[in-house]
C-alpha cells in the first residue's frame, strides 16, 4: 500500500513540474505573479490532489463532502473570476466580453449551488435532491449556451448554416433518444409531478443544450489564437455532460454509487474552464500555440462525423430495446442487426469518402497557398492573411508589425551561376528565416527575391530585434560562398491603416534602409 501511495504522490509531482513547465517556457516568475498564474496553478492542484484523495487508503466520505465542496465552489469561482475579468478588459471584441460575461454567470450560479447543497445537506441535514440548490444548477446550461452562441466566429455561408443547423438537429435527437431510454422513461414510471420529476427531465435537457454548444464550438470556425480556448471549453462541457449522465443515471434507477468520481469529473470540467478563460486572456502563455495540422484535421473530421456517429447509433440503439424488452423473435432480431450492420458499413463508406476528401482539400489547399520554389505562402494568400490579420488586430486591439526583405545583389547571382543556383538561394534563405521566426508568425514569398514577415502582436522596436535577428541569420548562414546580405523594410500596424498603405510604408522603409547605409557591393561582381 506505501508503494502505491510514493507512485501516487510521484505522478502528482510530475504533473505539478509539467505544470510548470508548460506554462513558462520564458520566465514562470513573471506569471507566476499574476492573477491568471496564481489561479490556474492553484485549481490544477485542487483538482489533482483531490483525484488522488478519492483513490487512496485515507479517503474518509465525511471529510470528503468538506472536500469536494471546497474543491467545487473554488474552482467554479476562479473560472467566474476570469471570466468577469476577461468582460472588464479593454482588449477584447465585445461578443468575447459579452460571451465570458454569460459564462461567468453560469460559474456563479454553480458556485451558489454548492453552498446551497452543502448548507441542505450537512448544516440542516435534510436530502439536497431536489431543493433550491437545483435551480442554479440548472441555470448553468441555459448561461453556458447563450455565451457560447454569442463569442465571435468566422462567418458561415447561407449553405453552411444549413448544414449546422441539420447537424445539430441530428445530434440533438439522438442525445433525445438515449436520455428518453435509459433516464427520462424510467422517471416517469416510477415518479409522480413532483420537483423531483421536473429535476430528473431537467437535467438530461440541460445536457442536450451542452451537446448543443460542444457541437456548435465544432462547427465553427474562429482565429486561430482563439482555438485552445474553445477546445478546452468543449472538453469542459463534455466532461459536465458526462459527470451529469452518470449522476442522472444512477439517481433515476435508484443504484447505490459513490459519488466522489462524479464530484472528481465536475471539478475536472470547472478546471478545463479555468484553462479556457485562462488561454483566450493570453496572459499563461508568452506566443500563441498554433494547433498542429493533425489535430486541425482531427476537428474537421470530427465534425463532420459526429452527425453520422448519431444516425449508427439510432438502429443500435433500437435492436437494444427491442432486446431488452423480451418481446422479439428470431425474424425480426435478424432483420434490425442486418439493418443496423447496414447502417454501420454505409456510414464507414461515408466517413472513408469525407476522410479522402479532407486529404484532396488539404493537398488543394497547400498548392493554392504555397510558393512551390520556396516553400513558403504565396502573395496572393499573403494578401488574404493580411486582411485577416488587420481585422484581428481591430478587434482585439493590439497591434503587428510588417518586414519586408530583399536579397541584395540577387540579379548578380542569377547573372554568374545560372538561375538554378539562383532558385537554390532562394529556397535556403526561406529557410533561414522560418528557422529563426516564432510558430506564430507568416512567411511569404513576394515576388521574384523578396520576401514578406507578419510578426503577430509585435510592436516596433520588437520588429526592430526580429530584422536585426534575421540580418544576422542570413550574413552568418553558408547559403553561398560569399555570405549574402539582405535588406530589411519594417512598418508596425496603426488603427485605420490599409493593409495597402502599410505596404507602402513598410516598402518605404527597405527604401530608406538600402540608402541610409553604404550599399555593399558583391563580390561576384568584380568577376
Amino acid at each position: 500500500m506505501n508503494i502505491v501511495i510514493a507512485k501516487q504522490a510521484i505522478s502528482l509531482l510530475l504533473f505539478y513540474d509539467k505544470l510548470i513547465k508548460m506554462s513558462s517556457w520564458k520566465n514562470f516568475t513573471s506569471y507566476f505573479q499574476r492573477v491568471e498564474g496564481v489561479i490556474l496553478l492553484l485549481a490544477s492542484l485542487v483538482t489533482s490532489t483531490y483525484a488522488v484523495y478519492i483513490i487512496s487508503p485515507f479517503f474518509d466520505l465525511e471529510v470528503d463532502a468538506y472536500f469536494s465542496f471546497a474543491g467545487l465552489a473554488f474552482l467554479n469561482l476562479a473560472a467566474a473570476v476570469l471570466g468577469l475579468r476577461i468582460f472588464l478588459s479593454n482588449q477584447f471584441h465585445p461578443r468575447w466580453k459579452w460571451g465570458w460575461f454569460f459564462i461567468a454567470l453560469a460559474a456563479s450560479a454553480n458556485v451558489i449551488a454548492e453552498f446551497l447543497w452543502f448548507y441542505t445537506s450537512e448544516v440542516l441535514g435534510i436530502e439536497p435532491y431536489p431543493s433550491i440548490a437545483d435551480i442554479f444548477y440548472l441555470l448553468y446550461y441555459p448561461l453556458v449556451l447563450v455565451g457560447v452562441t454569442i463569442m465571435p466566429f468566422e462567418r458561415q455561408r447561407k449553405g453552411e448554416r444549413l448544414v449546422f443547423i441539420l447537424d445539430l438537429l441530428i445530434v440533438l435527437v439522438f442525445g433525445a433518444m438515449i436520455l428518453w431510454n435509459f433516464i427520462l422513461i424510467t422517471d416517469s414510471n416510477g415518479l409522480q409531478q413532483t420537483w423531483a420529476s421536473f429535476f430528473a427531465f431537467s437535467y438530461p435537457v440541460g445536457d442536450l443544450l451542452l451537446l448543443a454548444g460542444i457541437l456548435a464550438i465544432l462547427q465553427r470556425d474562429t482565429e486561430p489564437n482563439a482555438r485552445w480556448s474553445l477546445v478546452y471549453l468543449a472538453l469542459s462541457l463534455g466532461v459536465m455532460a458526462l459527470a451529469d449522465f452518470l449522476f442522472a443515471f444512477f439517481e433515476s434507477l435508484g443504484i447505490s454509487y459513490s459519488i466522489s468520481p462524479i464530484n472528481a469529473l465536475f471539478m475536472v470540467s470547472a478546471l478545463f474552464l479555468v484553462y479556457s478563460a485562462a488561454r483566450l486572456s493570453q496572459m499563461l502563455f508568452v506566443e500563441d500555440q498554433p494547433i498542429s495540422p493533425i489535430f486541425d484535421t482531427s476537428r474537421r473530421l470530427l465534425r463532420l462525423g459526429l452527425p453520422y456517429v448519431a444516425a449508427v447509433m439510432g438502429p443500435i440503439l433500437l435492436f437494444y430495446v427491442a432486446e431488452s424488452s423480451g418481446q422479439i423473435n428470431l425474424r425480426l432480431r435478424i432483420l434490425l442487426l442486418g439493418t443496423a450492420f447496414l447502417v454501420c458499413l454505409v456510414m464507414v463508406r461515408q466517413y472513408l469518402v469525407l476522410a479522402e476528401n479532407d486529404r484532396l482539400y488539404r493537398e488543394m489547399r497547400h498548392l493554392a497557398t504555397t510558393d512551390s520554389l520556396t516553400g513558403a505562402y504565396n502573395r496572393h494568400f499573403f494578401h488574404e492573411s493580411l486582411v485577416r490579420e488587420i481585422q484581428r488586430a481591430h478587434r482585439y486591439k493590439k497591434t503587428f508589425s510588417v518586414l519586408i526583405i530583399d536579397v541584395d545583389d540577387f540579379k548578380l547571382i542569377n547573372d554568374r551561376l545560372g538561375h538554378l543556383q539562383g532558385d537554390a538561394v532562394l529556397n535556403q534563405i526561406s529557410r533561414v528565416l522560418t528557422v529563426n521566426l516564432r510558430k506564430s508568425d507568416f512567411l511569404a514569398r513576394f515576388g521574384g527575391d523578396e520576401f514578406v514577415i507578419v510578426l503577430p502582436e509585435t510592436d516596433l522596436p520588437g520588429a526592430q530585434v526580429v530584422k536585426d535577428k534575421i540580418c544576422r541569420a542570413v550574413a552568418e548562414s553558408p547559403i553561398i560562398n560569399p555570405p549574402l546580405t539582405i535588406s530589411v523594410g519594417l512598418a508596425t500596424y496603426q488603427p485605420s491603416m490599409s493593409p495597402e498603405q502599410l505596404l507602402e510604408q513598410a516598402d518605404l522603409s527597405l527604401y530608406q534602409f538600402k540608402r541610409a547605409r553604404s550599399k555593399p557591393s558583391h563580390p561576384l561582381s568584380d568577376h
